[in-house]
Protein backbone atom coordinates (compact mmCIF):
# COMPACT_ATOMS: atom_id res chain seq x y z
CA UNK A 1 0.00 0.00 0.00
CA UNK A 2 1.56 3.32 -1.09
CA UNK A 3 2.41 6.18 1.37
CA UNK A 4 -1.07 8.49 2.35
CA UNK A 5 -0.19 12.22 2.32
CA UNK A 6 -1.81 14.64 4.66
CA UNK A 7 -3.77 17.06 2.58
CA UNK A 8 -2.81 20.43 2.47
CA UNK A 9 -4.04 24.04 2.87
CA UNK A 10 -6.95 23.57 1.49
CA UNK A 11 -8.42 24.30 -2.14
CA UNK A 12 -8.02 27.76 -3.92
CA UNK A 13 -4.08 28.07 -2.70
CA UNK A 14 -2.18 30.32 -5.08
CA UNK A 15 1.16 29.39 -6.90
CA UNK A 16 3.12 32.79 -6.30
CA UNK A 17 5.87 32.33 -9.57
CA UNK A 18 9.13 34.33 -8.66
CA UNK A 19 9.25 36.75 -11.98
CA UNK A 20 11.43 39.71 -12.01
CA UNK A 21 9.31 42.21 -13.06
CA UNK A 22 11.81 44.99 -13.09
CA UNK A 23 12.04 45.15 -16.71
CA UNK A 24 8.79 46.19 -17.50
CA UNK A 25 8.79 50.00 -15.83
CA UNK A 26 12.06 50.62 -18.27
CA UNK A 27 9.82 48.88 -21.19
CA UNK A 28 7.19 51.27 -21.04
CA UNK A 29 8.79 54.16 -20.75
CA UNK A 30 11.39 53.94 -24.05
CA UNK A 31 8.65 51.32 -26.10
CA UNK A 32 9.15 47.38 -26.65
CA UNK A 33 10.92 47.76 -30.14
CA UNK A 34 13.63 50.48 -28.89
CA UNK A 35 14.54 47.58 -25.76
CA UNK A 36 17.17 45.24 -26.99
CA UNK A 37 17.18 41.36 -25.19
CA UNK A 38 20.48 39.70 -26.04
CA UNK A 39 20.82 36.08 -25.29
CA UNK A 40 23.90 33.70 -24.95
CA UNK A 41 24.06 30.02 -24.99
CA UNK A 42 27.45 29.27 -23.51
CA UNK A 43 29.61 26.11 -24.21
CA UNK A 44 33.13 25.35 -23.18
CA UNK A 45 35.02 26.87 -26.37
CA UNK A 46 32.54 28.46 -27.83
CA UNK A 47 29.18 31.15 -27.13
CA UNK A 48 26.37 31.86 -29.51
CA UNK A 49 24.46 34.98 -29.50
CA UNK A 50 21.15 36.03 -30.82
CA UNK A 51 19.48 39.24 -30.36
CA UNK A 52 16.10 40.74 -30.48
CA UNK A 53 13.99 43.37 -29.75
CA UNK A 54 11.51 42.88 -26.12
CA UNK A 55 8.97 41.84 -28.81
CA UNK A 56 11.45 38.99 -30.19
CA UNK A 57 11.87 40.86 -33.75
CA UNK A 58 15.22 39.52 -34.40
CA UNK A 59 17.87 42.24 -35.43
CA UNK A 60 19.72 39.49 -37.02
CA UNK A 61 19.33 37.37 -39.80
CA UNK A 62 21.00 34.76 -37.90
CA UNK A 63 22.34 33.81 -34.60
CA UNK A 64 26.50 34.50 -34.21
CA UNK A 65 28.83 32.25 -33.17
CA UNK A 66 32.16 33.42 -31.14
CA UNK A 67 34.85 31.65 -29.29
CA UNK A 68 35.46 32.74 -25.73
CA UNK A 69 38.51 34.84 -26.31
CA UNK A 70 39.14 38.13 -24.30
CA UNK A 71 39.31 39.65 -28.15
CA UNK A 72 36.32 38.05 -29.53
CA UNK A 73 34.25 38.93 -26.63
CA UNK A 74 35.59 42.24 -27.32
CA UNK A 75 34.71 41.91 -31.12
CA UNK A 76 31.23 40.98 -29.82
CA UNK A 77 30.56 44.08 -27.64
CA UNK A 78 31.40 46.17 -30.90
CA UNK A 79 28.77 44.15 -32.81
CA UNK A 80 26.33 44.49 -30.46
CA UNK A 81 27.10 47.92 -30.02
CA UNK A 82 26.61 48.66 -33.55
CA UNK A 83 23.45 47.15 -33.77
CA UNK A 84 22.16 49.21 -31.03
CA UNK A 85 22.90 52.19 -32.96
CA UNK A 86 22.04 51.24 -36.57
CA UNK A 87 18.40 50.25 -34.67
CA UNK A 88 18.05 53.10 -32.65
CA UNK A 89 17.58 50.78 -29.55
CA UNK A 90 18.12 52.87 -26.24
CA UNK A 91 18.32 50.38 -23.57
CA UNK A 92 19.53 46.41 -23.31
CA UNK A 93 19.42 43.68 -21.55
CA UNK A 94 21.62 40.58 -21.75
CA UNK A 95 20.06 36.95 -20.58
CA UNK A 96 23.14 33.88 -20.48
CA UNK A 97 21.72 30.25 -19.41
CA UNK A 98 23.78 29.30 -15.79
CA UNK A 99 26.29 26.80 -17.12
CA UNK A 100 28.52 25.78 -14.27
CA UNK A 101 31.06 27.89 -14.99
CA UNK A 102 31.34 28.09 -18.88
CA UNK A 103 29.41 31.11 -19.01
CA UNK A 104 31.20 33.58 -16.20
CA UNK A 105 33.42 34.76 -18.66
CA UNK A 106 31.39 36.03 -20.76
CA UNK A 107 28.80 37.72 -18.24
CA UNK A 108 32.23 39.07 -16.76
CA UNK A 109 33.39 40.62 -20.37
CA UNK A 110 28.61 42.31 -21.04
CA UNK A 111 28.20 43.17 -17.77
CA UNK A 112 30.43 45.97 -17.67
CA UNK A 113 28.29 47.49 -20.24
CA UNK A 114 24.69 46.38 -19.68
CA UNK A 115 22.71 44.29 -17.17
CA UNK A 116 23.05 40.78 -17.51
CA UNK A 117 20.53 38.02 -16.38
CA UNK A 118 20.90 34.76 -15.52
CA UNK A 119 18.44 31.53 -16.42
CA UNK A 120 18.57 28.98 -14.78
CA UNK A 121 18.71 25.50 -17.46
CA UNK A 122 15.37 24.16 -15.79
CA UNK A 123 13.59 27.30 -17.51
CA UNK A 124 15.07 27.34 -20.84
CA UNK A 125 14.11 23.70 -20.39
CA UNK A 126 10.51 24.45 -19.68
CA UNK A 127 10.26 27.38 -22.55
CA UNK A 128 11.47 24.84 -25.13
CA UNK A 129 9.69 21.43 -24.99
CA UNK A 130 5.89 23.00 -25.53
CA UNK A 131 7.62 24.52 -28.83
CA UNK A 132 9.73 22.22 -29.91
CA UNK A 133 9.15 18.88 -28.77
CA UNK A 134 11.47 15.75 -29.18
CA UNK A 135 14.02 18.95 -30.81
CA UNK A 136 16.85 20.39 -28.99
CA UNK A 137 19.32 22.68 -31.04
CA UNK A 138 21.37 25.74 -29.65
CA UNK A 139 19.08 27.94 -31.92
CA UNK A 140 15.77 26.58 -29.95
CA UNK A 141 17.35 26.87 -26.94
CA UNK A 142 18.57 30.60 -27.51
CA UNK A 143 14.37 31.63 -28.62
CA UNK A 144 13.18 29.85 -25.25
CA UNK A 145 15.85 32.16 -23.43
CA UNK A 146 14.42 34.86 -25.19
CA UNK A 147 11.21 34.07 -24.01
CA UNK A 148 12.55 33.59 -20.75
CA UNK A 149 14.38 37.26 -20.36
CA UNK A 150 10.81 38.48 -22.44
CA UNK A 151 8.44 36.70 -19.25
CA UNK A 152 10.61 38.22 -16.47
CA UNK A 153 12.48 34.87 -15.62
CA UNK A 154 16.26 36.16 -16.04
CA UNK A 155 17.51 36.66 -12.40
CA UNK A 156 20.23 38.86 -10.93
CA UNK A 157 22.00 36.95 -8.39
CA UNK A 158 23.53 38.87 -5.84
CA UNK A 159 27.07 39.27 -5.42
CA UNK A 160 29.54 37.96 -3.18
CA UNK A 161 31.98 39.92 -1.33
CA UNK A 162 35.28 38.96 -1.96
CA UNK A 163 35.86 37.62 1.62
CA UNK A 164 33.22 35.11 1.24
CA UNK A 165 34.50 33.86 -2.07
CA UNK A 166 37.49 32.66 -0.25
CA UNK A 167 35.66 31.38 2.55
CA UNK A 168 33.55 28.94 0.13
CA UNK A 169 36.73 27.71 -1.77
CA UNK A 170 38.42 26.80 1.34
CA UNK A 171 35.68 25.07 2.57
CA UNK A 172 34.65 22.96 -0.03
CA UNK A 173 38.22 22.14 -0.62
CA UNK A 174 38.26 20.86 2.89
CA UNK A 175 34.75 18.74 1.83
CA UNK A 176 36.39 17.46 -1.09
CA UNK A 177 39.27 16.43 1.15
CA UNK A 178 37.48 14.78 3.51
CA UNK A 179 35.62 12.71 1.05
CA UNK A 180 38.49 11.45 -0.69
CA UNK A 181 39.97 10.29 2.96
CA UNK A 182 36.62 8.73 3.37
CA UNK A 183 37.19 6.85 0.55
CA UNK A 184 40.35 5.92 0.85
CA UNK A 185 39.73 4.64 4.34
CA UNK A 186 37.19 2.14 3.12
CA UNK A 187 40.03 0.73 0.90
CA UNK A 188 42.55 0.73 3.12
CA UNK A 189 40.07 -1.46 5.34
CA UNK A 190 39.45 -3.91 2.97
CA UNK A 191 43.23 -4.00 1.62
CA UNK A 192 44.37 -4.52 5.24
CA UNK A 193 41.48 -7.24 5.51
CA UNK A 194 43.16 -9.02 2.12
CA UNK A 195 46.98 -9.67 3.75
CA UNK A 196 45.41 -9.40 7.58
CA UNK A 197 42.27 -11.48 7.44
CA UNK A 198 39.99 -10.18 10.48
CA UNK A 199 42.83 -7.61 12.07
CA UNK A 200 40.52 -4.47 11.52
CA UNK A 201 37.64 -6.50 13.66
CA UNK A 202 40.22 -6.64 16.79
CA UNK A 203 38.89 -2.63 17.35
CA UNK A 204 36.19 -0.62 17.54
CA UNK A 205 37.84 2.14 15.84
CA UNK A 206 41.19 1.17 13.61
CA UNK A 207 41.88 4.94 12.67
CA UNK A 208 41.70 6.41 16.29
CA UNK A 209 44.76 5.38 17.64
CA UNK A 210 48.08 5.16 15.72
CA UNK A 211 49.53 1.66 17.34
CA UNK A 212 47.03 -0.87 15.72
CA UNK A 213 48.16 0.65 12.56
CA UNK A 214 51.89 1.02 13.13
CA UNK A 215 51.75 -2.72 14.26
CA UNK A 216 50.14 -4.08 10.76
CA UNK A 217 52.73 -2.32 9.13
CA UNK A 218 55.65 -3.09 10.83
CA UNK A 219 55.05 -6.97 10.83
CA UNK A 220 52.37 -7.36 7.86
CA UNK A 221 50.77 -10.82 8.65
CA UNK A 222 50.12 -13.01 11.21
CA UNK A 223 52.85 -15.39 10.91
CA UNK A 224 55.23 -12.56 12.10
CA UNK A 225 53.39 -11.69 14.67
CA UNK A 226 53.83 -15.06 15.85
CA UNK A 227 57.23 -14.51 15.61
CA UNK A 228 57.76 -12.00 18.27
CA UNK A 229 56.46 -11.19 21.87
CA UNK A 230 54.81 -8.58 23.88
CA UNK A 231 57.55 -6.47 25.15
CA UNK A 232 59.44 -6.52 21.22
CA UNK A 233 55.80 -5.12 19.96
CA UNK A 234 55.91 -2.58 22.85
CA UNK A 235 59.33 -1.47 22.32
CA UNK A 236 59.13 -0.84 18.51
CA UNK A 237 56.15 1.00 19.02
CA UNK A 238 57.77 3.34 21.94
CA UNK A 239 60.73 4.05 19.17
CA UNK A 240 57.65 5.65 16.69
CA UNK A 241 56.62 7.49 19.92
CA UNK A 242 53.31 5.43 20.53
CA UNK A 243 51.97 3.70 23.40
CA UNK A 244 50.04 0.58 23.67
CA UNK A 245 48.54 -1.88 26.45
CA UNK A 246 49.44 -5.49 26.94
CA UNK A 247 45.77 -6.38 26.81
CA UNK A 248 45.54 -4.88 23.74
CA UNK A 249 49.00 -6.56 22.12
CA UNK A 250 47.98 -10.30 23.89
CA UNK A 251 44.24 -9.58 21.91
CA UNK A 252 46.67 -9.16 18.85
CA UNK A 253 48.38 -12.48 19.42
CA UNK A 254 45.43 -14.36 20.23
CA UNK A 255 44.66 -13.65 16.69
CA UNK A 256 47.87 -14.43 14.72
CA UNK A 257 47.33 -17.73 16.24
CA UNK A 258 44.25 -19.01 14.62
CA UNK A 259 44.22 -15.91 11.80
CA UNK A 260 43.04 -17.27 7.95
CA UNK A 261 45.37 -17.57 5.35
CA UNK A 262 45.71 -14.31 3.41
CA UNK A 263 44.74 -13.46 -0.17
CA UNK A 264 47.57 -14.27 -2.64
CA UNK A 265 49.79 -11.70 -3.39
CA UNK A 266 50.31 -10.49 0.41
CA UNK A 267 53.11 -8.66 0.31
CA UNK A 268 52.34 -6.45 -2.72
CA UNK A 269 48.90 -5.30 -0.93
CA UNK A 270 50.82 -4.61 2.16
CA UNK A 271 52.51 -2.10 0.00
CA UNK A 272 49.98 -0.66 -1.51
CA UNK A 273 48.35 -0.36 1.52
CA UNK A 274 51.32 1.38 2.65
CA UNK A 275 51.31 3.99 0.30
CA UNK A 276 48.07 4.30 0.75
CA UNK A 277 48.65 5.78 4.34
CA UNK A 278 51.09 8.38 2.68
CA UNK A 279 48.49 9.32 0.96
CA UNK A 280 45.92 9.77 3.91
CA UNK A 281 48.83 11.30 5.86
CA UNK A 282 48.49 14.00 3.12
CA UNK A 283 45.45 14.52 2.94
CA UNK A 284 45.08 14.97 6.68
CA UNK A 285 47.60 17.43 6.20
CA UNK A 286 45.72 19.09 4.03
CA UNK A 287 42.42 19.12 5.74
CA UNK A 288 44.29 20.75 9.33
CA UNK A 289 45.37 23.20 6.72
CA UNK A 290 42.11 24.44 5.42
CA UNK A 291 40.59 24.55 8.95
CA UNK A 292 43.18 26.41 10.20
CA UNK A 293 42.08 29.29 7.25
CA UNK A 294 38.01 28.55 8.33
CA UNK A 295 39.03 30.02 11.81
CA UNK A 296 40.67 32.86 10.04
CA UNK A 297 37.50 33.92 7.72
CA UNK A 298 35.09 32.72 10.53
CA UNK A 299 35.91 35.16 12.99
CA UNK A 300 35.70 38.09 10.89
CA UNK A 301 32.04 37.87 10.14
CA UNK A 302 29.10 37.40 12.08
CA UNK A 303 28.25 33.79 11.99
CA UNK A 304 31.45 33.39 14.52
CA UNK A 305 27.86 34.05 16.74
CA UNK A 306 26.77 30.70 16.37
CA UNK A 307 29.71 28.95 17.80
CA UNK A 308 27.90 30.01 21.37
CA UNK A 309 25.36 27.26 20.97
CA UNK A 310 26.32 24.48 22.23
CA UNK A 311 26.73 20.86 19.20
CA UNK A 312 27.92 24.13 16.57
CA UNK A 313 31.53 24.17 15.74
CA UNK A 314 33.97 26.08 14.13
CA UNK A 315 33.95 23.78 10.89
CA UNK A 316 30.13 23.65 10.93
CA UNK A 317 29.82 27.28 11.20
CA UNK A 318 32.28 27.73 8.61
CA UNK A 319 30.29 25.18 6.83
CA UNK A 320 27.11 27.53 6.73
CA UNK A 321 28.76 30.71 6.57
CA UNK A 322 30.75 30.14 3.30
CA UNK A 323 27.62 28.67 1.90
CA UNK A 324 24.87 30.70 2.88
CA UNK A 325 26.91 34.36 1.93
CA UNK A 326 26.33 37.69 3.72
CA UNK A 327 23.42 37.60 5.88
CA UNK A 328 22.33 40.99 4.21
CA UNK A 329 21.04 38.60 1.30
CA UNK A 330 18.37 37.44 3.13
CA UNK A 331 15.32 39.42 4.15
CA UNK A 332 13.63 37.25 6.56
CA UNK A 333 14.83 33.21 8.00
CA UNK A 334 12.54 31.61 5.47
CA UNK A 335 14.67 33.00 2.11
CA UNK A 336 17.36 30.76 3.81
CA UNK A 337 14.92 27.64 3.82
CA UNK A 338 14.11 28.71 -0.07
CA UNK A 339 17.53 29.01 -1.11
CA UNK A 340 18.32 25.57 0.72
CA UNK A 341 15.42 23.98 -0.25
CA UNK A 342 14.25 22.51 3.10
CA UNK A 343 10.58 22.37 2.38
CA UNK A 344 8.51 19.99 0.95
CA UNK A 345 7.29 19.32 -2.24
CA UNK A 346 3.68 20.20 -2.89
CA UNK A 347 1.09 18.19 -5.77
CA UNK A 348 -2.27 19.95 -6.06
CA UNK A 349 -5.29 19.42 -8.37
CA UNK A 350 -8.61 20.29 -8.01
CA UNK A 351 -9.55 18.30 -4.61
CA UNK A 352 -5.97 16.33 -4.68
CA UNK A 353 -3.68 18.29 -2.69
CA UNK A 354 -0.41 16.25 -1.61
CA UNK A 355 1.41 19.08 0.51
CA UNK A 356 3.99 16.59 2.36
CA UNK A 357 6.09 15.13 -0.79
CA UNK A 358 10.03 14.47 -0.48
CA UNK A 359 11.74 18.05 -0.44
CA UNK A 360 12.33 20.10 -3.39
CA UNK A 361 14.93 19.69 -5.67
CA UNK A 362 16.91 22.08 -7.98
CA UNK A 363 18.22 24.03 -5.13
CA UNK A 364 21.89 24.74 -3.57
CA UNK A 365 22.66 21.43 -2.45
CA UNK A 366 26.04 22.73 -1.06
CA UNK A 367 23.80 24.75 1.55
CA UNK A 368 21.16 22.07 2.88
CA UNK A 369 24.39 20.00 3.10
CA UNK A 370 25.81 22.00 5.58
CA UNK A 371 22.06 23.42 7.32
CA UNK A 372 21.59 19.22 7.73
CA UNK A 373 25.35 18.67 8.79
CA UNK A 374 24.43 21.01 11.66
CA UNK A 375 21.08 19.60 12.24
CA UNK A 376 22.47 16.23 13.11
CA UNK A 377 25.37 17.70 15.16
CA UNK A 378 22.14 19.50 16.97
CA UNK A 379 20.57 16.66 17.70
CA UNK A 380 23.30 14.77 19.23
CA UNK A 381 25.23 17.55 21.23
CA UNK A 382 22.63 19.74 22.38
CA UNK A 383 20.05 19.54 24.86
CA UNK A 384 17.00 21.25 23.45
CA UNK A 385 17.18 19.71 20.52
CA UNK A 386 17.81 16.33 21.70
CA UNK A 387 14.48 16.33 23.90
CA UNK A 388 12.96 18.25 20.53
CA UNK A 389 13.69 15.41 18.71
CA UNK A 390 12.59 12.67 20.81
CA UNK A 391 9.41 14.30 21.98
CA UNK A 392 8.63 13.85 18.24
CA UNK A 393 10.09 10.88 17.72
CA UNK A 394 7.41 9.25 20.05
CA UNK A 395 4.60 11.15 18.30
CA UNK A 396 5.42 8.90 15.64
CA UNK A 397 6.96 11.69 13.15
CA UNK A 398 9.44 9.69 10.65
CA UNK A 399 13.45 11.03 11.21
CA UNK A 400 12.89 12.68 8.11
CA UNK A 401 10.34 14.98 9.49
CA UNK A 402 12.16 15.98 12.57
CA UNK A 403 14.96 16.72 10.26
CA UNK A 404 13.42 19.21 8.42
CA UNK A 405 11.62 21.04 11.20
CA UNK A 406 15.26 21.17 13.38
CA UNK A 407 16.79 22.99 10.13
CA UNK A 408 13.98 24.92 9.53
CA UNK A 409 14.08 26.27 13.55
CA UNK A 410 17.96 26.44 13.19
CA UNK A 411 17.78 28.71 10.11
CA UNK A 412 15.18 31.09 12.08
CA UNK A 413 17.48 30.76 15.05
CA UNK A 414 20.69 31.58 13.05
CA UNK A 415 19.24 34.04 11.45
CA UNK A 416 18.39 36.54 14.00
CA UNK A 417 21.75 35.65 16.04
CA UNK A 418 23.68 36.58 12.67
CA UNK A 419 21.74 39.58 11.58
CA UNK A 420 21.25 41.21 14.59
CA UNK A 421 24.53 40.63 16.27
CA UNK A 422 22.95 39.53 19.14
CA UNK A 423 22.88 36.32 21.87
CA UNK A 424 19.14 36.06 22.04
CA UNK A 425 17.75 34.05 24.96
CA UNK A 426 16.23 30.45 23.33
CA UNK A 427 16.09 27.24 25.09
CA UNK A 428 18.70 25.75 22.75
CA UNK A 429 20.83 27.92 24.61
CA UNK A 430 20.51 27.72 28.07
CA UNK A 431 23.84 25.88 28.17
CA UNK A 432 25.42 28.78 26.09
CA UNK A 433 29.06 27.93 25.25
CA UNK A 434 31.57 30.75 25.47
CA UNK A 435 32.70 31.02 21.61
CA UNK A 436 35.83 32.93 22.36
CA UNK A 437 37.02 29.86 24.49
CA UNK A 438 35.78 27.79 21.55
CA UNK A 439 37.88 29.95 18.71
CA UNK A 440 41.05 29.54 21.41
CA UNK A 441 40.97 26.00 21.63
CA UNK A 442 40.33 25.16 18.17
CA UNK A 443 43.09 26.93 16.86
CA UNK A 444 45.30 25.72 19.17
CA UNK A 445 44.80 22.30 19.07
CA UNK A 446 45.47 22.85 14.95
CA UNK A 447 48.87 24.08 15.54
CA UNK A 448 47.97 28.03 15.32
CA UNK A 449 50.52 29.86 16.91
CA UNK A 450 49.49 31.35 20.01
CA UNK A 451 50.00 35.07 18.98
CA UNK A 452 47.87 34.59 15.96
CA UNK A 453 45.28 33.30 18.18
CA UNK A 454 45.26 35.97 20.57
CA UNK A 455 44.37 37.54 17.25
CA UNK A 456 41.59 35.64 15.93
CA UNK A 457 40.11 35.87 19.40
CA UNK A 458 40.38 39.78 18.97
CA UNK A 459 38.40 39.63 16.24
CA UNK A 460 35.99 37.26 17.02
CA UNK A 461 35.47 39.45 19.64
CA UNK A 462 34.39 42.34 17.65
CA UNK A 463 31.67 40.58 16.69
CA UNK A 464 29.84 40.24 20.19
CA UNK A 465 27.13 42.62 21.70
CA UNK A 466 28.72 44.40 23.66
CA UNK A 467 26.68 43.31 26.68
CA UNK A 468 27.93 39.55 26.17
CA UNK A 469 32.04 40.83 25.79
CA UNK A 470 32.58 40.42 29.84
CA UNK A 471 31.30 37.39 30.29
CA UNK A 472 32.93 36.06 27.46
CA UNK A 473 36.65 37.45 28.43
CA UNK A 474 35.95 35.76 31.89
CA UNK A 475 35.25 32.69 30.04
CA UNK A 476 38.25 32.76 28.62
CA UNK A 477 40.52 33.14 31.06
CA UNK A 478 38.94 30.98 33.88
CA UNK A 479 38.54 28.14 30.95
CA UNK A 480 41.88 27.95 29.56
CA UNK A 481 43.27 25.23 32.24
CA UNK A 482 40.25 22.97 30.77
CA UNK A 483 41.17 22.93 26.86
CA UNK A 484 44.41 20.88 27.85
CA UNK A 485 41.41 17.93 29.00
CA UNK A 486 38.93 18.69 26.40
CA UNK A 487 41.23 19.28 23.22
CA UNK A 488 44.62 17.71 24.13
CA UNK A 489 46.26 20.31 24.17
CA UNK A 490 50.20 20.55 25.29
CA UNK A 491 50.41 22.36 28.70
CA UNK A 492 53.36 23.54 26.95
CA UNK A 493 51.57 25.37 24.83
CA UNK A 494 49.24 26.49 27.09
CA UNK A 495 52.42 28.14 29.33
CA UNK A 496 52.91 30.37 26.33
CA UNK A 497 49.15 31.53 25.76
CA UNK A 498 48.65 32.24 29.86
CA UNK A 499 51.05 35.65 29.64
CA UNK A 500 49.05 36.95 26.64
CA UNK A 501 45.53 37.00 27.75
CA UNK A 502 46.17 39.60 30.34
CA UNK A 503 46.84 41.91 27.42
CA UNK A 504 44.00 41.02 24.99
CA UNK A 505 41.32 41.22 27.39
CA UNK A 506 42.63 45.15 27.85
CA UNK A 507 43.05 45.86 24.14
CA UNK A 508 39.40 44.18 23.68
CA UNK A 509 37.81 46.05 26.69
CA UNK A 510 39.60 49.35 25.57
CA UNK A 511 37.96 48.66 22.08
CA UNK A 512 34.69 48.60 23.33
CA UNK A 513 34.87 51.01 26.36
CA UNK A 514 35.96 53.86 23.58
CA UNK A 515 33.48 52.94 20.77
CA UNK A 516 30.89 55.03 19.76
CA UNK A 517 27.82 54.84 17.27
CA UNK A 518 29.61 55.30 14.39
CA UNK A 519 32.01 52.48 15.32
CA UNK A 520 29.29 50.21 16.49
CA UNK A 521 28.42 50.10 12.77
CA UNK A 522 31.69 49.71 11.34
CA UNK A 523 32.41 47.29 13.45
CA UNK A 524 29.48 45.29 12.07
CA UNK A 525 30.76 45.69 8.38
CA UNK A 526 34.12 44.24 9.56
CA UNK A 527 32.60 40.83 8.60
CA UNK A 528 32.55 42.29 4.96
CA UNK A 529 35.77 44.22 4.49
CA UNK A 530 38.18 42.94 6.54
CA UNK A 531 41.22 41.45 4.67
CA UNK A 532 41.64 37.76 5.69
CA UNK A 533 45.03 36.99 8.03
CA UNK A 534 46.87 34.30 6.07
CA UNK A 535 47.71 31.27 8.59
CA UNK A 536 50.34 28.78 8.37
Amino acid sequence: MGKRRRKGRGKGTKCRKKIDNSLRKRVREIGGDKFGVLVVDSSKKNGEFWFTDFYGEPMWNESRTFPITRGHLDQMVNVVGGTCREHGLKDLVVGIEQTGRYHRPIKRALEKLWEVKTIHPFVTKQLRQPASPGVKTDGIDLEAMTRAIICGYGDTPQPFPSIYVKWQLINRAREDSVDRRKRLKQQCQERLHAFMPGYPALFKDIWKDRAPLAIAELYGSAKRLLATDVESIRERLRGKGMRIMRPTINRVLAWAADAPSPDPGGALNRRIWSDNLRLLEHLGRDITRYERQLAGYLVQTPFVLLLSIPGINVVSASGYGSEAGPITNYLKPSHINGRAGIFPSRYQSDETDCADGPMVGGRNARLRDAVMEITMNLILHNDYFQGWSDLRKNRGWSKKKIHVAIANRFNRIAFHIVAGQTLFDHPCLKKRHPLLKKVAGFALSHGIKPETVMSLVAKAARQLPADAVAGELSALQDGLADLRKSDGIPASVLKEVVPLIPALVDQINHEYKNQGDGDEEAIKETPYCVKVEKLA
